[in-house]
């Protein structure tokens, strides 16, 4: 029996861990106490932690881990409103929160969304007495509809309707009519309200339908009849009976699927899910600015001294260049400054850089084998060219020796004027001289010659008795070597 009581603890705290990381963790000694207290366990949730709490409490964190001096431990809570009616939600969660946080100070709140806001302002003071509020993302009529005291501070959060509208004129300029996905629940309803005023500017040129029929098989066969000219603005989800589907990511997946015109969002948790895209309302840019209020309280700031923070929480436009594909939308009319995701690059884009790298190492490679392939030419063409020439030498050297090797001396001088030129050509003089030496060597004296047609000749006689030597330096009047 203990053994069994131990495996259900176990799987006990498990489960709470898996469910909120934060809540089983222990707070590092002297860091500040932040909670988290969202309006919805999903909101404008996806599978793949791209949902709108995701996103929001990413934008949080990135901001406390880069700016804050002191460690700060986040707590995460949800209200989970969609579950119950909202006054007994607000009850049961009083009573939980007081009863789990009784010994343990937070030092700010994050309400995010209006529902959490609304739910510290009736029950703040019972569950968490005096502790300074910032909230996120709550709509500036509601705020002023509303009120609230000197602790509290925050982010306003408008979504603009009528930009994503203005983007989606850009990118299909001959749109008629617009048709307006949006559910039907309390929330759905206000942000119909404020959709709907911000079309008005754009009534007198286009068409806005709503769905007759609010569940979403209703709507996914109406948006498979549309007509030509008409785009589909995605805002919020329809009434589903399927909690598969009840996921807005899902839902914007069928109706973009069974869509044959192009459709558009409002929200950045919509991008990859079939939406071409829009100026898009960034989850993460408001959780970001949340947690930079909160850093400020806790530097010691009043809530009351900090001003409402309006920036605008536009990530901007935002496309998925998938769908940009699909309807033949170019990418030259997207605005400037847009965000084109999901891009899927060529080979040769992806691959860039090595790429480049094999060619340069190919043309190197084929720069070098040409290179060695000329030098190895040139080496041959010598090498023939100086075995030519030693083969004509040594044929010439054959006939000369043939044609003076005679006994026959008759014709000899002839012969010696016929052979003067061949052997100038040879040696590539252009005159060539026979000399004649006295017996002892002391005089030399010119018998025969032979000159090219511009040179002249005059004869030498050597009278030094270093003939050989004299006669070097006489022969360059020839300018040619002794023979």
């Amino acid at each position: 029996m203990k053994l069994c009581s131990t495996a259900h603890l176990a799987v006990l705290l498990a489960a709470l861990a898996a469910a909120n990381p934060d809540a089983l963790a222990t707070d590092p000694p002297g860091a500040r106490r932040v909670l988290v207290l969202y309006s919805f366990r999903h909101g404008l949730a996806a599978h793949d932690g791209t949902g709108a709490n995701e996103m929001v409490n990413r934008g949080i964190r990135t901001v406390f881990a880069s700016s804050a001096t002191d460690p700060i431990h986040l707590h995460i809570e949800y209200l989970d409103v969609s579950a119950l009616p909202e006054e007994r939600c607000f009850e049961r969660s009083a009573d939980d929160f007081r009863e789990k946080y009784r010994e343990s100070s937070i030092d700010v709140i994050i309400a995010v969304n209006y529902r959490s806001l609304s739910f510290l302002l009736e029950h703040g003071d019972n569950v968490f007495p005096g502790c300074p509020i910032v909230f996120c993302g709550v709509e500036k009529r509601r705020v002023q509809a509303r009120g609230f005291g000197p602790n509290v501070t925050g982010v306003l959060g408008e979504a603009t309707f009528g930009e994503t509208i203005a983007v989606a004129l850009r990118l299909l300029p001959d749109t008629e009519r617009v048709f307006v996905v949006v559910g039907t629940a309390e929330t759905e309803t206000f942000i119909e309200a404020v959709a709907r005023e911000e079309f008005e500017p754009y009534r007198d040129k286009l068409e806005f339908r709503y769905p007759t029929d609010r569940s979403l098989n209703g709507v996914i066969d109406e948006v498979a009849n549309l007509p030509e000219n008409t785009f589909v603005l995605f805002l919020t989800l329809p009434e589903s009976g399927s909690s598969d589907t009840a996921v807005p990511s899902n839902a914007v997946t069928l109706l973009s699927q069974a869509s044959r015109v192009p459709t558009f969002g409002t929200f950045d948790t919509y991008m990859g899910y079939g939406i071409v895209g829009g100026d898009l309302y960034s989850f993460e840019i408001r959780g970001r600015t949340a947690a930079e209020l909160v850093l400020r309280v806790l530097d010691g700031e009043r809530p009351a001294d900090i001003p409402l923070v309006d920036a605008g929480t536009s990530g901007g436009p935002m496309f998925d260049w998938r769908e940009l594909r699909r309807w033949g939308i170019p990418e030259e009319r997207l605005p400037p400054g847009s965000i084109v995701r999901y891009k899927e690059l060529s080979f040769g884009a992806e691959h860039k850089w090595r790429i480049i790298g094999v060619l340069t190492l190919c043309v190197a490679q084929a720069l070098l084998i040409i290179g060695l392939l000329e030098l190895n030419r040139r080496r041959r063409r010598r090498a023939e060219r100086s075995l030519a020439d030693r083969l004509e030498f040594e044929a010439f050297v054959a006939e000369l020796s043939t044609a003076f090797g005679k006994r026959d001396t008759a014709g000899f001088g002839e012969r010696i004027t016929q052979w003067l030129p061949r052997v100038a050509n040879v040696v590539g003089a252009d005159r060539c001289a026979l000399l004649e030496f006295s017996r002892r060597g002391a005089r030399a004296r010119v018998i025969h010659a032979w000159a090219s047609e511009d040179v002249e000749l005059a004869p030498v006689v050597s009278k030094n008795s270093n003939d050989r030597k004299c006669l070097s330096c006489k022969a360059s009047y020839f300018k040619a070597r002794v023979v």
